[in-house]
């Protein structure tokens, strides 16, 4: 995947946001889902969403330390907002725009936090069962 550093201005901003309604925070394997609640300048305000349940029967087996998913990519979570978490304004100093096959991504680096989030179209929340 190729990466390049992208000059953020507010108008760049408002199209990323007209368009991704959410972010996902990636730590290691797992992602957590947050929505934008607002933007400022070149900051977001963002809220972490409530994981309700997985839609998806998963399929454990035997093997590795305590069992193997074979469906662990078949995950599709139900996400509700949360008026009760508090929010986070997070400051766009580093964004970087990612190609991949299933095309362009763009993520945040920042030093809040031990992770990237990623701005997406819908809430994403991923546990690696097989971690």
């Amino acid at each position: 995947m190729a990466t390049k550093k992208i000059k953020l201005t507010a108008e760049k901003l408002n199209s990323i946001i007209k368009e991704h309604k959410f972010v996902s925070l990636s730590i290691g394997t797992d992602a957590f889902p947050y929505e934008i609640v607002s933007h400022r300048g070149l900051s977001i305000f963002i809220r972490k969403m409530n994981v309700v349940e997985n839609t998806v029967e998963m399929n454990f087996t035997s093997g590795g330390f305590l069992g193997h998913v074979d469906n662990n990519y078949s995950q599709k979570w139900k996400c509700e907002s949360c008026e009760g978490s508090p929010i986070t304004r997070i400051n766009l100093r580093n964004i970087f725009e990612s190609y991949s096959v299933s095309g362009k991504v763009c993520s945040i680096r920042t030093n809040t936090v031990h992770g990237v989030f990623y701005f997406t179209k819908e809430p994403r929340y991923f546990y690696d069962y097989n971690f």
